[in-house]
Formats: C-alpha cells, sequence, structure tokens
C-alpha cells in the first residue's frame, strides 16, 4: 500500500466512505529540507512531520506562513494515543482548503520525487480528490455523531 494519510473513526462502520490519502500525503509532507535553495527553505508549502515520539514539534520547524494544509495539523494523531476531534471541526478545515484550491489560486506542488510519473494538474486532482473523500467521511462521521482522527498509515 505505501504511506498515506487515513481518517480514522472512533466508531467504525462497514458503510464509511473509503479515502486513499497516498497523494494527500506527498501534498502534507512535500520533501525535506535537504538539497532545496536557500529561499525555499522558508516556503509555507514545506511541512516536516515528525514520526518519533508523539510530542509536539518545536517552533521553527514548519515554513513561517500559512500552508495551505496546516489547517489539519490539529487532527493528526502523533504516537500511540489516538485524539478524537468533533467531524465539524475537520469538515470546516477540509472545505477551507478545498475551496482555496477549487478557487484557482492554490495549486499543490508536486513533490520532485512524484515529478516522473506526474504533473501539475494530474497531481492537484489526486490531491482534491483525496481531500473530497475526506470530505466524505467526516460528512459520514458527523451525520453518525462520531468522533475522527487522522493518523500516517504506513
Amino acid at each position: 500500500m505505501g504511506m498515506a494519510i487515513k481518517c480514522v473513526l472512533e466508531r467504525e462502520n462497514l458503510n464509511t466512505p473509503y479515502m486513499e490519502g497516498k497523494s494527500l500525503l506527498a501534498a502534507y509532507c512535500g520533501e525535506g529540507l535537504d538539497g532545496y535553495p536557500e529561499e525555499a527553505q522558508t516556503a509555507d508549502n514545506i511541512i516536516l512531520v515528525n514520526f518519533s515520539d508523539g510530542h509536539p514539534m518545536p517552533n521553527g520547524t514548519r515554513g513561517s506562513g500559512d500552508a495551505l494544509l496546516s489547517s489539519l495539523d490539529e487532527f493528526l494523531c502523533h504516537g500511540p494515543a489516538l485524539r478524537w476531534h468533533e467531524a465539524g471541526k475537520g469538515l470546516g478545515a477540509v472545505r477551507d482548503i478545498l475551496g482555496k484550491i477549487r478557487d484557482g489560486g492554490v495549486m499543490v506542488s508536486v513533490p520532485s520525487d512524484l515529478g516522473h510519473c506526474c504533473d501539475q494538474r494530474e497531481f492537484n486532482t489526486a490531491v482534491i480528490f483525496d481531500l473530497e473523500q475526506l470530505e466524505l467521511i467526516l460528512e459520514f462521521a458527523q451525520k453518525r455523531r462520531t468522533k475522527f482522527c487522522l493518523t500516517f498509515e504506513v
């Protein structure tokens, strides 16, 4: 399967919509800073992910502005304990991101390791598809009054 972002519901259901999450993870993680030109090292679309110990990352380890997918940060569980969140709050964040992308003012950059297999338009479409699937899952969760969290699946 590879790595992906997965939406986990507090009360799972066989009818829960499916989200692959691979493109969303690629967009969320971007690339490491090694080999980037100096001006790119403070870019807002470069996000470091701490897989190690479940503690928050220290200040200054992310871009300085409001990265496109940063509103998903609070819903991502780091470490073994799952922290549950209200589906409506996640739904608002996802719809805000989708709105920015659909308005055409924002494109999701293709990480260089994927550049050989897809172009900018294909990658943007794949990220939108993952976000739309996440939106469906969160609508499903909200109707059933169940909470959610986002996890990294390996």
